[in-house]
Parts: C-alpha cells; structure tokens; sequence
C-alpha cells in the first residue's frame, strides 16, 4: 500500500466523523425544488388497427392495441366467427392481436453546465423530460439506479468545491444537499448501488480517498480509505463485490491497486503491476464468468483491462484500436458482458463491446454517429431499458447538448438530442 508522499499538501480539511446527515431526510423529494423542466428526444410506437379491421398493433417501442371484431353477419348467413355477432347470423371476425407490451425500465443523467445542472430521467414512450436548475458545480458527477424512480447522484459543488448529492424519486430530482459539514472533493466522485444503500468514494483536497454510505442518511460521511489512508494523483472508482465495496484508483507510482471493505474495515490494497496510469479506472461487477472487470487507460494513450475470477486477478491487456487521453466509462450487461465508451483522441465518442465468449473478447471501437460524435468529454454508457442493450449519452461539441444513443444487438442508433445546452459533462445510470 502506497505511502503518502511529502509532497502532498492538505488544501481543506475533511470531515471524518461516522453520522447521519440530519437534512437526508428532508431532501428526498424533488416536488417543490426550483427545477425548469423541458423534454427532449423520444421514439413513438406504431398505430393499432382500426377497429373494423382487425389489423395486428404496431410494433416500435409501444405497441398499439389490437383492432376491434368485425361487425356480425346478416341473420341468413350460416357461417361462425368471432365474438360479438348481431341478431342470429354469423359472429363478427376476430380483433387483431394487441401490440407488443410497453417496455419498462428507466435511464437517468445528469450534466454539468458553466452554471446549471440539467437532470434526465428517460422512460418509453415518453422519451426524456428534464431538469435544470442554477446549481455551480464542476468535475463530472457520479450517478447510480436502485430501481425506477430510485437514484443518487453525487457532485462537487461551489467554490469550496463541497461534496453534494441529490437523489430522483416519483415527484421529480431534489436540490443538492450537502453531505456533511467541511466534506469537500476535488473532483469526480465513485457512486454505486446496492440493495439497501448507495455507495461513495471520493477524493479529498489532500488527494487521499474517502468512503460515505447513504441509506436515510450518511454513515459514514467520510470514512478513509485504509490505514494509513491510501491516496494517489485522481480519484478512485467504486463497485460492490457481493455485498462488500471494491475500489480501484491509481497509485502515485502509476500502479493500479484495489481495496475492499470487508465487514466495514478496509483492508490493504493490493498492486497490479501496471505502470504509466494517472487517471481514474473504471470498475464493474459482472453477473457471469469473471466477477470483475477494471478498464483503464495509460498515458500513452493505450486502454487497457483486467478480470478477476475468484481471487486471481488476469493480466492486464490492451484493448486493440482503443486510444483515450481520458477516464473511460464502463457499465455490465448480462450474460457477464460490458460495454466501454471513450472519448477517441480525435474527439469523438467512441463505444465498444466486451463479450468473454466472442473472438475478439471486445469489439471493434465503434464511433458513435460515425464522422459526427464530436463529444468535449468522456461520454457515458448505462445497461439498456426496454428491449435496447445499452444506453449511450454525449455531450456533444458547439451547442453542449446531451446526446443519447441506443445499442441494438450490434448497431448504434443515431443520436437524439436528450436536452440541456452548454454542458461540459455527463454521467448516466439505468434501472430495469
């Protein structure tokens, strides 16, 4: 485990004291917050049949209902239909079949603006209906899904930079409500979900990694990570193995190392052996074949990954044609797959696929929006809702609109814009 480097300076002081944050509970819902709400891109479902004909429902994303019987048979006619015939003759035909069910699940974001927030929540037919408010904050924010209607997000807020998080339920996204007195971050926080609390990691004005837990409130608000404290040049990233949160962070040595909270201690952190790494990894858990996978990018511009099965870790490999000066963002796919999504060194937002049993295990870089896909900063992947394997959000260059795409087996749609204008970042999470 790393030591701190004397060149380390503490900035602002943290807040390290376990409690619960006494405004949890009054910020929960988003009913009566200042929000200015717009909508953006969606996809419609096909007619039904008209009633006398009995077509079958359109098929998109809603079905339509099914047409109605046709009208009985004059009273000579002998022959038998379907339901709902007059007088003595024949029935009517049989209404065509209904359309297919409405697609569930839920998508949120949240991005940052040079001086608001603009938070979405997608859902079909609807498409997206947003939220903005006049909120300052800066670094990318972290986003996580219990279920419909249930998420977390956590940002830097202010000039002090104070650690911050909001949460969606039925009535809307609630205003930003601090964590706890003097809790501050530099930059992007980790949040992750699990059944019964969201979990944090963030990074302290003296680089050094803390922990929080929300359930009704925090606890701890701002735990440190390992003792002594375990610290490096960017935050950390974080994942629930089982019921225990997993963290991955970059060392000042440009090592790769993960830490696990078992039974509320952390234990040490272990190296990889990776060298050339100075920005934040990304971590998910995976529902089959390996438990883990980590991505992360090298200051040569190389992404690399590695799994962990059990309790050996693979070794690190590259992932051909993948080339990033930036955090990468990952989110798990069932069946053990993920999808991985990056800003190319061109600028554009680029999304590929990692399948354990494909030949190869991850899929050719695709560019979203092919020679368009011009994106300010690292784009943001979710699992896919309704029938969509995974979800896609960008903030594109020039106007700063977020921009969201849908994996279809091994297609990306063509972007739509999903709202908000001059957004520098975005993070996203989904539910089924």
């Amino acid at each position: 485990m790393l030591r701190c480097s004397p060149t380390v300076v503490l900035l602002l002081s943290i807040s390290c004291a376990a409690g619960v944050d006494d405004d949890a509970s009054t910020s929960t819902t988003g009913g009566s917050v200042p929000w200015t709400t717009s909508t953006g891109g969606s996809e419609q479902g096909g007619a039904g049949g008209a009633p006398t004909s009995g077509g079958a429902g359109g098929q998109l994303t809603v079905g339509g209902a099914g047409g109605g019987g046709g009208e009985g048979g004059a009273p000579s006619t002998t022959s038998s239909g379907g339901e709902g015939g007059l007088g003595t003759g024949g029935a009517g035909g049989e209404g065509g079949a209904g359309g297919a069910p409405s697609p569930t699940g839920q998508a949120v974001f949240v991005a940052l603006g040079s001086a608001n927030v603009t938070a979405g929540s997608f859902t079909e037919p609807a498409g997206w209906i947003n939220e903005t408010s006049a909120i300052t904050a800066s670094a990318r924010p972290g986003v996580a899904m219990r279920g419909p209607d249930d998420a977390f997000a956590m940002l830097r807020t202010g000039a002090a930079g104070d650690l911050a998080y909001m949460r969606l339920d039925g009535s809307g996204w609630s205003a930003p409500a601090s964590v706890g007195a003097g809790v501050t971050t530099r930059a992007t926080p980790g949040v992750a979900a699990g059944a019964s609390e969201f979990v944090a990691v963030f990074h302290g004005d003296d680089f050094k990694h803390y922990f929080a837990a929300f359930n009704v409130g925090f606890n701890p608000q701002a735990q440190p990570v390992g003792n002594p404290q375990s610290f490096g040049p960017a935050p950390a990233s974080i994942a629930l193995d089982g019921v225990n949160p997993i963290i991955v962070f970059a060392g000042d040595d440009g090592n790769v190392y993960d830490q696990s909270r078992v039974g509320g201690v952390w234990q040490a952190a272990a190296g990889h052996g990776v060298t050339g790494v100075d920005e934040t990894p990304a971590i998910v858990a995976l529902d089959a074949g390996a438990d883990l996978l980590v991505v992360f990018n090298r200051t040569n511009t190389i992404v690399s990954f590695m799994t962990r099965s059990g309790s050996n870790w693979s070794t690190p490999a590259d992932i051909a044609n993948a080339l990033t000066n930036e955090p990468v963002d990952i989110a798990a796919l069932p069946g053990g797959r993920a999808v991985l999504a990056f800003r190319g060194t061109n600028g554009k937002a680029y999304a590929s696929v990692y399948d354990p049993g494909g030949a190869p295990v991850w899929s050719s870089p695709a560019a979203i929006d092919g020679p368009g896909g011009d994106t300010t900063s690292t784009p943001a992947v979710a699992p896919g809702i309704g029938g969509a394997d995974a979800e896609l959000l960008y903030v594109a260059s020039g106007v700063g609109d977020v921009r969201h795409s849908r994996l279809q087996g091994a297609t990306w749609s063509a972007s739509v814009s999903a709202g908000g204008t001059g957004m520098t970042a975005v993070a996203a999470a989904s539910a089924p």
